[in-house]
Parts: C-alpha cells; sequence; structure tokens
C-alpha cells in the first residue's frame, strides 16, 4: 500500500492511522462511531452524498411545514430515493424530432440514472432504492422500532434469529440488547395518548381483534411538549448524540476514558480497502455467500376513511363529540377547537396527532401491520381529501433468504456514483409467496432488502456455510472486517428491522473493541462459542449517572434563531 497517497484527513488531524473505518453515515454506522469513539478509539467515516440537514443526519420531516402537512412529505422521500437498477428499454420515442440523436446500435443501451442493461424485469426488485447522505434513510424512515418475533416453542425460527441455541441464554442476550438499542434510538410508545385519531383506531380495533394484540406502534420520537401537537422525530443525529458539538470533542466516559477522534468526510467516495485475511487472498472464494440470499418485504397497502354512520355499526366520526366515556383532555380539545372554527364540519382538531397502531407478527399471522397515517414515496391523498379521516393499513410480509436469489456488482458497469451497479436476480419462493398472499395480495414492493451479508453460527454447519459473517458481525477467515445493516439479518421478517440491526451493531462494536483494546486483532473461529455482550458494555444507555446516558429531549436545543 506504501504507492498509494495518504488521504489529507491524516494531514489534517494530525493521526497517522485510524483505528476503525467506517462506510456509510446512516443509524448503523452512526451506532457503529458513537461506541468505538466513546471508548477512545480514533474513527473515520465516509459518506458517498452530502450533508442535506442543519444537524448532520436529522430527520427531515421535522421541519414545522410537513408536521402540519405529513403529505406534503411524500415528495421530501421520493426526491431523496435513488432506484438501484432499472432495466433498459427502447430508446425510440416516436414523438421526437425525427433528427434527434437516438442509439444507431440496437444492442447497445443508455446506462444513466441506474439503467441496467444486465437487469432483467421478471427477476428485478424494482423498487429497491437508496438513500444517500448523512443520516442516509433515516432522514425520512418511518421510525418504527418494533422488536421481532422470537422462536416458537418447537424451534421454529419466525423473525429474530437464533445467536444461542439455548432459549433462556438467547433470550437474555435480545433482551439485553433490544433494551440498549431502544434506548439509544430513544423508542417511545406513549407519544400519541393524547391523539383523538389515535386513541379511535386503537379501541376500535381493540375491540373488534381482542385476540390480535392491538397496540400502539414503538416509535423513536418524542413530543415536544406535554401538550404540543408537534413531535422531534429520531434519526442517525440522535445516535451520534453530542459528538458533532466542539465543547465535547474531549468527553469522558464513565470510566474516564476520553473521547477518541472522530471525523465524517461527506462526498467521499471509498473504491479500495486494505484487508488482512487468514487465508490465501483467492478473491472469488474470500466472500463466497457476499450478496446471496437477499430477502425482501412483500407489502400490501390500503387506505380507508374514517366511518361517518351506519345503522349497525358505530359511527366513528361522529363519535368524536360524544364525551360521555372520553377523558377531560378529549372533550377540552374538541370544544376549544369548535369554538376557534365553526365553520369546520370535522369536529377533529386538524393538529390532533395521526393514528400509529400496529398488529405485531404472531405465530398464527407471521406478518407486521401497521395502521397509521405517514407519508411514504406513495398512497398521499391528494388535495380533496382531509388527511384527518383518512387511515393506512401497510401489512408487511416475509421472504426466506435462498442461494439463487442474489445481487451481482458489475465490473463493467458503474452507477451514478462510479461505484459498481448491482444487478437483483430475485424470485419469491413459493412457501412465502403463499403466506403473502394469505396475508392480503401478492407481494411486490421490496422495502428493506435483507440477507446480502446475512450472520451465521459456526458449530451450525448449514449456517456456517450459508453466511458471510458471525454473530459479532465479523466477515468469516478475515479479523479487520465488519459488516452492518439490515442486509445482516438471516431470518425472513415482516417487521421494521432497524431496531433489530442495532441489536447487532452493539454486539459487533464490543468485539471490535476488545480486538482494538488488546492490540490484537482476531479472525472468527467457526468452533469457539460466541460470547456473550457484557451488561458493562451497554450501562451507559440506560444509567441515569452515565455521562453519556442517551438524552434525546435534551439533546440540543430548539432552533429559534440565525
Amino acid at each position: 500500500m506504501a504507492d498509494l497517497p495518504l488521504h489529507h484527513v491524516h494531514q489534517d488531524t494530525g493521526i497517522a492511522q485510524f483505528d476503525v473505518f467506517i462506510a456509510g453515515s446512516g443509524p448503523l454506522g452512526a451506532l457503529f462511531a458513537r461506541q468505538l469513539v466513546d471508548n477512545g478509539h480514533n474513527v473515520v467515516m465516509v459518506e458517498i452524498g452530502d450533508q442535506d440537514t442543519r444537524v448532520p443526519g436529522a430527520h427531515k420531516k421535522n421541519e414545522i411545514e410537513y408536521q402540519k402537512d405529513i403529505d406534503r412529505f411524500v415528495r421530501v422521500i421520493q426526491g431523496a430515493l435513488s432506484t438501484v437498477s432499472v432495466p433498459v428499454s427502447s430508446a425510440v420515442i416516436p414523438t421526437l424530432d425525427p433528427s434527434a440523436w437516438r442509439i444507431k446500435d440496437p444492442n447497445k443501451h443508455i446506462i444513466s440514472n441506474g439503467r441496467n442493461p444486465y437487469q432483467r424485469t421478471y427477476n428485478n426488485l424494482g423498487a429497491q432504492a437508496v438513500t444517500r447522505g448523512v443520516g442516509g434513510m433515516s432522514t425520512h424512515w418511518t421510525c418504527a422500532t418494533p422488536e421481532f418475533l422470537k422462536r416458537d416453542t418447537q424451534g421454529n425460527v419466525f423473525e429474530r434469529p437464533v445467536i444461542y441455541e439455548a432459549v433462556a441464554d438467547d433470550d437474555a442476550e435480545w433482551q439485553l440488547l433490544y433494551n440498549a438499542a431502544r434506548s439509544i434510538i430513544g423508542t417511545s410508545t406513549t407519544e400519541y395518548n393524547h391523539s383523538i385519531r389515535h386513541n379511535t383506531v386503537l379501541k376500535t380495533l381493540q375491540e373488534s381483534y381482542p385476540d390480535r394484540n392491538v397496540q400502539s406502534l414503538p416509535l423513536a420520537c418524542h413530543r415536544l411538549a406535554e401538550d404540543s401537537p408537534y413531535v422531534q422525530w429520531h434519526a442517525a443525529d440522535n445516535i451520534f448524540g453530542d459528538m458533532f458539538d466542539p465543547a465535547k470533542k474531549r468527553k469522558r466516559n464513565a470510566k474516564d476514558v476520553e473521547r477518541g477522534t472522530f471525523v465524517l468526510l461527506t462526498n467521499t467516495r471509498c473504491t479500495k480497502l486494505h484487508l488482512t485475511p487468514d487465508t490465501s487472498p483467492d478473491e472469488a472464494q474470500l466472500i463466497p455467500n457476499l450478496g446471496r440470499y437477499i430477502t425482501e418485504q412483500p407489502m400490501a397497502f390500503c387506505q380507508i376513511i374514517l366511518r361517518q354512520a351506519e345503522p349497525t355499526s358505530k359511527a366513528l366520526v361522529d363519535d368524536v363529540t360524544n364525551f360521555d366515556d372520553k377523558p377531560d383532555w378529549w372533550e377540552q380539545a374538541v370544544v376549544a377547537y369548535q369554538e376557534e372554527n365553526p365553520k369546520d364540519p370535522l369536529p377533529i382538531p386538524l393538529q390532533d396527532g395521526e393514528p400509529q397502531v400496529t398488529i405485531p407478527a404472531s405465530y398464527e399471522r407471521p406478518w407486521h401491520t401497521q395502521i397509521h397515517r405517514d407519508a411514504f414515496s406513495y398512497g398521499e391523498t391528494g388535495p380533496l381529501v382531509d388527511s384527518r379521516v383518512v387511515v393506512d393499513l401497510r401489512f408487511f410480509g416475509r421472504q426466506t433468504g435462498i442461494q439463487d436469489n442474489r445481487i451481482i456488482f458489475e465490473n463493467d458497469i458503474k452507477d451514478g456514483y462510479g461505484m459498481p451497479q448491482p444487478t437483483f436476480v430475485y424470485e419469491p419462493t413459493t412457501e412465502f409467496a403463499n403466506e403473502s398472499s394469505e396475508m392480503m395480495d401478492e407481494p411486490g414492493l421490496a422495502l428493506h432488502l435483507g440477507g446480502s451479508t446475512r450472520l451465521g453460527r459456526g458449530n451450525v454447519e448449514n449456517e456456517y456455510n450459508a453466511s458471510v459473517a458471525d454473530y459479532n458481525s465479523q466477515v468469516w477467515k478475515f479479523d479487520n472486517l465488519y459488516v452492518g445493516g439490515n442486509g445482516l439479518i438471516p431470518t425472513a421478517f415482516g417487521a421494521n428491522p432497524t431496531l433489530t440491526s442495532m441489536c447487532l451493531a452493539i454486539r459487533a462494536a464490543y468485539k471490535i473493541h476488545q480486538d482494538l483494546s488488546a492490540q490484537q486483532l482476531t479472525a472468527p473461529d467457526p468452533a469457539a462459542p460466541l460470547e456473550k455482550t457484557p451488561e458493562d458494555w451497554v450501562m451507559w444507555t440506560n444509567d441515569a449517572t452515565d455521562p453519556n446516558l442517551p438524552d434525546h429531549k435534551h439533546l440540543r436545543a430548539p432552533h429559534r434563531r440565525v
């Protein structure tokens, strides 16, 4: 590597060699950085996109205009997403001037904007898209953070991966990790307790489906004040915490260890990594399962309008003004709104919080359901419909990973950022296609791509042979390469995966910290038992006396001046 010039970051910081390099600044990259920097390690992170929010990695939905009109945020999401792989089609446009330029060779195709001549339509994940920028997709995500459904008493795995074969050990490990991850991202189920629409939908579904465990959707957010109509949506900036605060650069943790140096390089592309495999560098065999066994989330979506009145059914909208069984805050909100807006025929206040309800996956119905109102890249109501009476129903199904379902990174085609162009080869398996059909409708939309860097247990032969890394997220055969993100999840899942991916990043960061502290990098041993995450490693996430305790409500002062 002596022939490669050093990046200017080394001269700028005076650091000849950083301890850790992280590619990507989304919530998982942020979590790796936060844990390692707070434990004294020097970290450099690169992001191929730019910082396009005032606070690095902040949620764009926190802008007041989108909280007042959620449907306007649809355009923000559409603008942020770039489709990964688009099959090419004829470049002949009959309405153009006949003298306009066109391709003369029928065997050649335009390759701009994700167009991919290797991509076939029938086995593409056509909706798969990426967000390039500080914070990644967390700058526009729904903030839903449910847990995965664990294996049943017969040992059947549903969503949550199995780290330890012993059920008690596995449950304890996951609970430790989930508790830490919820604190780090700031998950809550109570921020919509004083929403009329939320309580109307929640109560109606609980009464109609008493056996479905209908509950409030866990969300990474907090209400700005007790009676405020607005919430602060959490994103990668909440995980970074105060790492960008110049006054906190030398902050010490509970063990009196000074923070390491952290540098985030934007608009920076990493094209080569110096890795140290513990075997001969046969490139084709180093990571044979990379990009294979991918999974997607088939989805069904519809919108409904809250019922006005029917002879045999409850009139949900009219019941808003029936205060006999309503709490005081409900009556006060409706009366005050009607007095201020006598010409509005709808009694629901304009800034009443949207419904945020879920029916979690179960063994009988292993799909995740969200009944809410939110902005996606589809599903806006339009100006002729009052969004206050619209409810979105989203059903997220599962697909298992098989070897032939894969991503291929083409060597002879580059995307718009100069990186190898991905090609998808994917077809749903019959078993899970039928499950999706039972869920509601035919599968189609890929939301959370999984399995591309899947984890496996080294002492379980079929998992080891089909995985990229161990359950410390360390790539097999390498002593200095780790992976992170939703691609690690080896199971079929319907629920939002971010919280579970955070759990895996907590384990991985601990292993990296161990190796760096011992000044000895070790490759994963498939035969060695996996170490449990010590409580001491995650103590900072829930200890009120710890200087690094996540404090989302007081992370930074409200922005009220320029």
